[in-house]
C-alpha cells in the first residue's frame, strides 16, 4: 500500500480508492479460493459480497480480467479463471525470473547481514531443480518475524510478483 510521511510515528498508510479497494479484497478472496476456479460472479453479487456499489466492483472486475484473475464472455458472463496445469507452469516460470530480481533489489536496500541472507537465498532459488523447492526457501525468509529491513524490502519489491501470481507459496 502507498504511504506518505507521517509524524514521528513514521509512515502513514494513504487511503485506498474504492475500486482498489475492490481489487484488493477480490484478490484476495481468488486467492485464498473463496471465489473458486471457474464460479461465475456478477456484479450484483460482488457487489453485496463487498458491500459496495457497482462502480467500484466493475473497475476492479476489469482490472481482474486484465490481470488473468477472471474471464470475460459476452454471452456468459464472468466466471474465475481456472487454473490448468500449463497456466500455473506460466505463473511459476515467471515467479523464477521474478523473485531472484525482487531479492535483488531488495538488496541494494539491505544492510550486510541481511544481503549475505539474499545472496544466498538467490543461488539456492537459481539453482532449484524445480520453481516450488526454491520457493519454499524464499517464503521462509520473507515470512519471518524479524523484523529485518529486507523483509519490507521484499514487500516493496515484489509487489509484482503479487499481481502477476494468483497462488502463493506455502
Amino acid at each position: 500500500m502507498p504511504t506518505t510521511p507521517g509524524g514521528p510515528g513514521g509512515r502513514v498508510p494513504l487511503p485506498l480508492s474504492k475500486a482498489a479497494a475492490a481489487y484488493a479484497s477480490l484478490r484476495r478472496k481468488i486467492q485464498a479460493g473463496e471465489l473458486a476456479p471457474g464460479e461465475r460472479v456478477t456484479l450484483n453479487k460482488l457487489a453485496q459480497m463487498e458491500g459496495m456499489s457497482l462502480t467500484p466492483i466493475r473497475e476492479a472486475l476489469k482490472r481482474l480480467v486484465s490481470e488473468g484473475y477472471a474471464v470475460h464472455d459476452e454471452h456468459v458472463g464472468t466466471r474465475i479463471a481456472d487454473l490448468t496445469p500449463a497456466r500455473v507452469e506460466q505463473i511459476y516460470r515467471l515467479r523464477r525470473v521474478l523473485e531472484p530480481m525482487a531479492v535483488r533489489l531488495a538488496a541494494q536496500r539491505a544492510d550486510d547481514e541481511t544481503e549475505h541472507i539474499l545472496e544466498d537465498l538467490i543461488r539456492h532459488a537459481e539453482a532449484a531443480a524445480t520453481p516450488s523447492s526454491g520457493l519454499r526457501r524464499m517464503s521462509s525468509f520473507t515470512s519471518g518475524s524479524t523484523g529485518s529491513a529486507a523483509t519490507s524490502c521484499w514487500s516493496d519489491s515484489s509487489s509484482s510478483c503479487g499481481r502477476a501470481c494468483p497462488i502463493r507459496p506455502s
